[in-house]
């Protein structure tokens, strides 16, 4: 890129209010673990009612009275179940008038009570009050990846969302709005070449002091944006089981379903009441064995199904002090757990063959000291 071209690009960056968190400080978390006794715990909490569950969950939040609004894509409502997994209410129709619905990839609780939904098919921001009646609607920016991308709710109504947003000659892997749905900001320039547009993934958590963290799923550093949206530090975490990324140019990251080996990956990441950082990232698992190339279940029309379900993954669960930099606990299971929500809920399911109920159950992470 030319002198003048980049100059430019820096122009429009700042212009619309972009940071490319290169000014962050590093702050690097070793690998001995400072609280021997400590344990991490993955506990049941309820199982929803099979009646009322259509298929695989989609999306699913839990307010601070312990009410789970959840929705799993078949139908276009809401539904609302009591701690004991039992129905509670519904709202929420199929349709693009005013509070209608289409498909919900992301729900938020906000800490008023509301209820905030990302409409990845009408492209817009809905908000009910807790008991379902509709506040307001407005579109959201368009994006490559649209709405269902990862996302957060900001204290102040406002989102960031990920995605893959151009803007002139460059692109940008964040967008901040408004509460009224204004764009405000984008955050994170990215790579414009549509083979390398994986690297502008990302997974988003709110952060106690009312900015948020941002992770790249393939890499092992974590930024957090203060409330101003600012980068001002990114945690490091280093690791010999997590190789930095050297991917060749225009090749994506693998997840073991076909010939090459599954490349680590932080799979959720959350901070909990006490300002702890908890992450969970997909390890390769050692029973992995290679499979046909991608090229060869295209040209066979080989099933996908019996590929995805051989071993892949490992799950690996760390807390993090992100103050006191240290890693207070660690957890593994040998296989994958579930879908992990940011709140720490990771949701279960599988379907009864002789039946054809859907089983949904709901557990939550816990860190248990001395």
């Amino acid at each position: 890129m030319s002198l003048n071209r980049r100059l430019a690009c820096i122009s429009l960056f700042l212009l619309l209010g972009g940071t490319s968190g290169l000014e962050a400080q590093v702050r690097s978390i070793p690998s001995t673990v400072t609280c021997k006794e400590c344990r991490i715990e993955l506990r049941r909490s309820t199982e929803l009612d099979p009646s009322e569950i259509n298929t695989e969950p989609y999306v699913l939040a839990i307010d601070n009275a312990g009410a789970l609004f959840y929705s799993d894509g078949k139908e276009s409502a809401i539904k609302v179940f009591h701690r004991d997994g039992s129905l509670q209410s519904r709202f929420g129709r199929e349709g693009s008038g005013p509070g209608e619905l289409r498909f919900v990839r992301n729900l938020f609780v906000a800490a008023n009570g509301t209820i905030h939904l990302l409409d990845v098919e009408l492209g817009r921001h809905t908000v009910f009050t807790g008991s379902g009646n509709l506040v307001r609607s407005q579109a959201v920016p368009a994006a490559f990846g649209g709405p269902g991308r990862p996302a957060l709710l900001r204290p102040d109504g406002g989102l960031v969302i990920s995605g893959f947003f151009p803007s002139g000659n460059v692109g940008y892997s964040l967008i901040v709005t408004d509460s009224a749905g204004r764009r405000v900001s984008m955050l994170e320039e990215s790579s414009m070449a549509s083979g390398e547009r994986w690297k502008s993934q990302r997974l988003l958590s709110n952060a106690k002091d009312g900015g948020f963290w941002v992770a790249r799923l393939h890499e092992r550093d974590i930024t957090h944006y203060d409330k101003n949206l600012r980068s001002d530090f990114t945690l490091q975490r280093n690791a010999s089981w997590f190789p930095r990324a050297d991917f060749n140019r225009g090749q994506q990251p693998s997840s073991g379903v076909f010939d090459r080996k599954p490349d680590v990956m932080i799979s959720a990441f959350w901070e909990d009441a006490a300002g702890l950082l908890w992450v969970l990232y997909l390890v390769p698992d050692p029973r992995w064995k290679s499979g046909p190339s991608v090229e060869k279940v295209s040209a066979e029309r080989l099933p996908l199904a019996a590929l995805e379900s051989r071993p892949r993954y490992k799950t690996r669960v760390e807390v993090l002090d992100v103050q006191k930099l240290k890693l207070i606990a660690e957890w593994e299971a040998d296989s994958l757990i579930g879908r992990t929500y940011s709140n720490g809920h990771v949701v279960d399911w599988k379907e009864d063959a002789a039946t054809g109920e859907w089983r949904v159950s709901v557990s939550k992470f816990h860190l248990q000291r001395p």
